[in-house]
């Protein structure tokens, strides 16, 4: 009975030590699931009937699953080095900084990331052309007219405009046009917020969150204790 006991023991010892390997880091560091890459899936935060907003997140070693998107901006939160697949096919070794932004075509991806630390950004979909109509014909009276050095222009097509603001407490931008757009929220904060058809009345908004305006003609002020750090990615 004892020698029974004895080899039930230690059959049950190598089956726990077999399953802690699948899972496991590979000798490089690098997350497998029974030696092969973990496959991750993008987590989306924000969606509506115009555009899906996810993120990505990959530890070194991991792949992002292969998945079809439309039209989107990609915008850097780290930075990063991944091996880029369109159809299957790789494209090569991709670098990127964090507070890139650029954009692909619709199709199917995946990436897997190949560098030693943490890849790491934000998508913004575009799901259809037809989006809610706004009496603005262009943007030239938009937050980069008005802000000065509180806001960045980043980047600019006949799709997208992404603009970075960074507001000090107690400061403010004055009245000005924005068409339909996603608020990506870099840092918390709190501001006094106030369109053309409403009284000032206040927001708060926690980091990594996301929000959609359709086009209105507003203004805002830093009423926080801390500078308010977002992105603007206006929808043409």
């Amino acid at each position: 009975m004892k020698k029974k006991c004895l080899f039930i023991n230690l059959f049950i010892a190598a089956l726990v030590v077999l399953l802690s390997a699948c899972g496991s880091e590979s000798r490089d560091g690098k997350e497998t699931v029974d030696g092969k890459e973990k496959k991750v899936s993008p987590i989306t935060i924000f969606e509506n009937e115009y555009c899906q907003v996810v993120k990505v997140t990959l530890k070194p070693g991991e792949e992002l699953d292969e998945h079809e998107s439309g039209v989107r901006l990609i915008y850097a939160l780290t930075d990063y080095t991944i091996d880029w697949y369109e159809q299957g096919q790789s494209l090569g070794e991709k670098d990127w900084n964090k507070g890139d932004v650029h954009v692909h075509k619709t199709g199917k991806h995946s990436a897997i990331n190949i560098g030693s630390t943490k890849a790491e950004w934000i998508v913004f979909v575009r799901k259809t052309e037809e989006l809610p109509d706004f009496e603005v014909e262009n943007l030239a009276n938009d937050i980069n007219s008005v802000a000065g050095n509180f806001a960045k222009k980043v980047y600019d097509d006949d799709q997208f405009r992404v603009t970075e603001v960074k507001l000090p407490v107690n400061e403010a931008i004055p009245a000005h046009d924005g068409i339909n757009r996603i608020i990506y929220s870099l840092s918390n904060y709190t501001i006094s917020y106030q369109t053309d058809n409403s009284e000032p009345y206040e927001k708060s908004f926690k980091e990594e969150e996301a929000h959609w305006h359709e086009s209105s003609k507003h203004s805002l002020k830093n009423i926080g204790n801390a500078d308010a750090n977002f992105l603007i990615v206006a929808y043409k």
